[in-house]
């Protein structure tokens, strides 16, 4: 039976990608006057979708034929040593796992971008313009994350205390003896 996540997925990835175009389009400045929605089902929005689930299935694909050239490596040079197919088994992995991260960075990134101004979906026009700017793009994902990620914990945090009523402060070791517990924890 599927959970309530997986079924949540299609409906993220679509709401994701109509205010992707509409961000994109008014950054592009395509779309001109105030917008507090971003709502449309127009074609560019399927357009990104499409090339989302390309770039999963060619990711998916990719790691695939990397991880069968990985094991026949390994297995062809086990028949030789055991130690240095471990070796390269290892080292293959790493490059591997380091490029699979770059290739994807770099495409990616500039998904919407193609979707939305090229009219078409472009992945080969995506790696190109991440030529050079993997640093950048990397920047960017941490300029614009971690900013967002220490005011959502603050939040959460904050309300957490109002909701719980001051006990989420009870910093207990794992094992913490019933009278170690306070008395307004107790219920919780």
């Amino acid at each position: 039976m599927l959970s309530v996540e997986a079924l949540a997925v299609p409906v993220i990835t679509l709401f994701s990608a109509m205010a992707t175009v509409g961000l994109v389009r008014k950054a592009l400045g395509l779309h001109p006057g105030p917008d507090y929605v971003f709502f449309s089902l127009d074609s560019q929005v399927w357009r990104l979708i499409g090339a989302y689930l390309l770039l999963v299935l060619i990711a998916w694909g990719g790691l695939l034929v990397v991880a069968l050239v990985i094991a026949g490596a390994t297995a062809a040079l086990g028949q030789v040593s055991q130690g240095g197919a471990s070796f390269v088994a290892v080292v293959l992995g790493v490059a591997a796992v380091l490029f699979y991260i770059y290739g994807i960075v770099r495409t990616f990134f500039f998904i919407p971008a193609v979707v939305v101004a090229e009219n078409h979906i472009g992945l080969r026009r995506s790696w190109h313009l991440g030529y050079g700017n993997f640093w950048r793009i990397v920047g960017i994902f941490f300029a614009v994350t971690l900013p967002c990620g220490i005011a959502y914990n603050v939040l959460s945090q904050t309300i957490m205390q109002i909701v719980a009523g001051g006990s989420v402060n009870a910093v207990l070791p794992p094992n913490a003896p019933p009278a170690q517990v306070p008395d307004h924890c107790q219920d919780l």
